[in-house]
C-alpha cells in the first residue's frame, strides 16, 4: 500500500514540476465550462474549452459541425485537439465536452495531460440545468422534458464507466463557488481570491 501513495504522490509532484493541467469532464450541463473560467481566474491558469476550439477551427458551431459532418467526425476532431494539447500546452484548465472522455479512449490520453476531475451531476440536476439550452445542444435538441430526463438518465449511466475514471471525482450538485473550493481542497491548492 504504501507503494501506491508514492507512486501517487510522485504522480501529482511531476504534475506540479511540469505544469499542471486540470482536465474538468462529466456530462453535459454538470458546470464544466462555468467552473473552469472560474477556476482558471483564481490560478491564473490558461482557459481551454475544447468544444469552442474546435468551433473556432472549423469554421462553424457544434450544431452545424454535427448537422452536416455528425457526430463520428465531431468525435475525431476532439481525439486530434486532445492529441495536439498533449503537447504544447501546460498550467491549463481544460473544459471537455460531455462525450470526449467516452470516445477514441480519450479517458486515458486525459489521465495522462494532467490532473482529471469528474464534476458529477445527479440526473435531476442536470435535467434542470439543460431544459432551456437544449435547442443549442444538438444531442438532446428537440426533446421534451419527459424524453430529456430519460435520455440524460441512460446516457449518464452509459457515460459513467469512463467519468469514474478520473482522478478526483466531485459532487457538481452545488454553487460553482463551492465546487471550486473542493476541487482546490481534493487538489490540495488555494482557490480563493
Amino acid at each position: 500500500m504504501t507503494r501506491v501513495w508514492y507512486n501517487l504522490f510522485s504522480y501529482f509532484l511531476g504534475q506540479f514540476e511540469r505544469g499542471m493541467n486540470i482536465i474538468l469532464v462529466g456530462f453535459m450541463g454538470s458546470g464544466k465550462s462555468t467552473v473552469a473560467v472560474s477556476l482558471a481566474e483564481v490560478l491564473g491558469f490558461q482557459y481551454i474549452d475544447a468544444d469552442t476550439l474546435i468551433s473556432k477551427i472549423s469554421g462553424m458551431g457544434i450544431p452545424q459541425i454535427f448537422q452536416i459532418y455528425g457526430e463520428k467526425y465531431f468525435r475525431q476532431q476532439e481525439k486530434k485537439i486532445i492529441s495536439d494539447l498533449l503537447t504544447e500546452t501546460d498550467h491549463c484548465i481544460l473544459s471537455t465536452g460531455g462525450g470526449m472522455p467516452c470516445y477514441n479512449n480519450l479517458i486515458i490520453q486525459l489521465n495522462s495531460f494532467g490532473v482529471t476531475v469528474y464534476l458529477k451531476c445527479s440526473t435531476d440536476v442536470l435535467v434542470q440545468r439543460l431544459k432551456n439550452g437544449r435547442e443549442d445542444r444538438p444531442l438532446i435538441k428537440g426533446l421534451d422534458d419527459s424524453a430529456l430526463h430519460h435520455f440524460v438518465s441512460e446516457k449518464l449511466a452509459e457515460r459513467s464507466i469512463y467519468y469514474e475514471q478520473a482522478q478526483f471525482v466531485v459532487d457538481a450538485d452545488k454553487e460553482v463557488q463551492e465546487i471550486i473550493q473542493e476541487i482546490g481542497n481534493r487538489l490540495n491548492i488555494n482557490t480563493t481570491l
